[in-house]
């Protein structure tokens, strides 16, 4: 007679230890210090990407004025008022990327000099001269850094903290220089204007 076959048991699962709280803790915390660095690494790439774009974007500027001004200069060999036509018109590419410089005073001179109606980044470039400035307020930046320092003092970790860009912009307008330059600047424009330099 035949026998029936025993029906088959599941193998009972071993018990599994359970894993230490500590040790959890320590392998989150390297997961988050990773991935943090990671962040971080992916932010810094992405500014130098940004910069080395600009400084492309810029180099090509300068280098179409320079080429624009040398044509004239070769076609007008007896006639200059072409050439100065297109020095004072190829002058706001020329000047790009300088406006950030320690040696914006300098700027403001020579602009000053040449007649050359320019518009700067800070108000600060306005009260020493320059015609116009548009830009974020360095007293802003200067009291967001201090709130950041604060945070970081209470401790929370920098790689945390979120990236702030300006969200008010200043407008600074010099009528001195306007004056000087010949230029009616536009009621319009006046009233708009976070400062009036007289």
């Amino acid at each position: 007679m035949r026998q029936r076959p025993k029906s088959l048991k599941p193998k009972a699962k071993l018990p599994v230890a359970p894993k230490s709280p500590k040790n959890q803790s320590a392998k989150v915390r390297d997961l988050e210090t990773r991935l943090a660095g990671a962040l971080r690494d992916k932010a810094e790439a992405q500014e130098q990407l940004q910069t080395r774009d600009r400084e492309l974007v810029e180099a090509q500027d300068h280098q179409t004025a320079t080429s624009e001004i040398l044509r004239t200069i070769a076609h007008s060999q007896t006639d200059v008022q072409p050439v100065f036509d297109t020095i004072v018109h190829s002058a706001v590419r020329l000047l790009r990327g300088y406006s950030g410089s320690t040696d914006h005073q300098r700027v403001i001179q020579l602009a000053a000099k040449h007649r050359l109606p320019a518009i700067y980044d800070w108000r600060e470039h306005a009260q020493s001269g320059g015609l116009v400035a548009y830009g974020g307020s360095v007293p802003g930046f200067t009291r967001r850094a201090a709130v950041y320092v604060d945070r970081i003092f209470k401790g929370a970790n920098p790689a945390d903290l979120p990236v702030e860009r300006a969200t008010t912009f200043e407008l600074a307008i010099n009528l001195n220089t306007a004056k000087a330059l010949g230029l009616t600047i536009p009621q319009t424009l006046l009233l708009r204007a976070d400062e009036i330099i007289q």
